[in-house]
């Protein structure tokens, strides 16, 4: 007996050639969202100054507002995410090409419900990751070379690099 509604060999097809049609754009997609976090939470502080108060004195000052930063960014990824779900019905050949493809409306839905939401928020939330390294690293660089007696940082620094 045939299941006309979902096929899990052909739900696989499909996810190989929804990924193959649209690898530049999820690569895209990909670089700049961790690309906005990288510039929202290392480079960002650097240029308005957030490191130099001097009553901070080394106290990292960019916790308070990571949370609402990273909420903000990750509201407008969803947004970008969601007007480019639909990108395959741009022209009418694109829609029609979608529409005639073998596989059911389940296995589309699945598919680009996968790939627009499940993999946006995975790479989103790998993105904070990284970038949160990358700010610490360059918060510690910032207060290693304003306060260059703190061993402390220093040998912190010498096992980073030594790994």
């Amino acid at each position: 007996m045939t299941n006309d509604i979902f096929s899990s060999r052909r739900f696989c097809l499909f996810i190989k050639q929804y990924a193959g049609e649209n690898k530049k754009r999820f690569l895209q997609m990909t670089l700049g969202i961790l690309g906005m976090l990288i510039f929202c939470t290392s480079i960002l502080p650097v240029i308005t100054g957030c490191y130099l108060h001097p009553s901070y004195n080394g106290i990292d000052t960019m916790w308070n507002k990571e949370e609402s930063m990273f909420s903000f960014l990750l509201f407008l990824i969803v947004i970008i995410s969601a007007a480019s779900t639909f990108s395959s019905y741009d022209s009418k050949i694109k829609r029609i090409s979608a529409l005639t493809l073998p596989a059911s409306t389940l296995e589309k839905f699945a598919t680009c419900i996968l790939f627009n939401v499940v993999a946006i928020y995975i790479v989103f939330f790998a993105g904070v990751l990284i970038a949160d390294q990358i700010r610490v690293c360059t918060h510690i660089c910032r207060s290693w070379r304003c306060n260059q007696t703190d061993s402390a940082q220093l040998s912190f620094l010498i096992r980073l690099y030594r790994r």
